[in-house]
């Protein structure tokens, strides 16, 4: 039972599927999903929209931000997913 379980939440789970590593980052973050990448937008913890990539791309150069936490906005083909990411 526990497989046929795990299979349903396993295909669940693929159909927003994104990887986001390292975090957290110095320079380069890399975001990898199972759909196109629209386009990712980055906010400060006070809400204020401090970078936009707006072109489908897997690795981000984040060296121009300043320390601290963000919240990232990444819109994908079909959903948006939002993560949080640590700049070092």
């Amino acid at each position: 039972i526990s497989n046929q379980s795990s299979a349903g939440i396993n295909q669940q789970d693929a159909s927003i599927a994104l990887k986001m590593y390292p975090n957290p980052v110095n320079s380069i973050v890399n975001i990898e999903a199972n759909e196109e990448i629209q386009s990712i937008v980055f906010f400060n913890l006070m809400g204020e929209r401090v970078k936009t990539i707006a072109s489908p791309t897997t690795s981000i150069d984040v060296s121009d931000l300043a320390k601290g936490v963000y919240m990232l906005q990444i819109q994908l083909e079909y959903f948006n997913v939002n993560q949080k990411l640590i700049k070092e």
